[in-house]
């Protein structure tokens, strides 16, 4: 029985590490997304970047200061297609004045190639006067993606 439970403990904590898709860098003090430019794509190499953020933990509103009770990022568009993000909490919320990451990964084509001004949006739940409300909230990321460059990437 002790050997089985042993088992299972182990696969799960396996299970756990595995699961972890980034590390968030708490170093980060500065609210904000890091880094702002993504490096550039190459066509037909997988791409996969990791952006480190830190929401603020509060904000102010008609002059108070109101506290930031969490963040939830709910979506990433104008992307190339086929292209994914994956947050670092499993349900991509985080606590007001945290950290996290998000890995943006894909495999650009030929047809992909160009500059794009990835849309991340988030939920922040606010409590202000008794009541707590969501307040959207958008950024982006610019990045690009250009062709392999090389003598054996030339036409023959």
């Amino acid at each position: 029985m002790k050997r089985i439970f042993t088992v299972i403990c182990f696969a799960l904590a396996c299970t756990a590490i595995q699961a972890q898709v980034c590390t968030p860098d708490t170093t980060i003090k500065q609210t904000g997304m890091y880094p702002r430019n993504l490096p550039d794509g190459m066509v037909g190499v997988n791409y996969n970047e990791t952006i480190q953020f830190r929401f603020p933990k509060d904000t102010t509103y008609s002059g108070f200061p109101v506290p930031i009770d969490s963040v939830q990022i709910y979506s990433v568009t104008q992307q190339p297609s086929g292209f994914t993000y994956e947050c670092s909490s499993s349900d991509c919320k985080y606590k007001g004045g945290t950290n996290g990451c998000v890995v943006f990964n894909g495999s650009p084509s030929s047809a992909q190639k160009g500059n794009y001004y990835v849309k991340v949006t988030a939920l922040v739940k606010v409590t202000f006067g008794g009541s707590s409300f969501w307040a959207p909230y958008q950024d982006s990321l610019s990045f690009h993606i250009v062709g392999k460059k090389g003598i054996f990437d030339q036409p023959g």
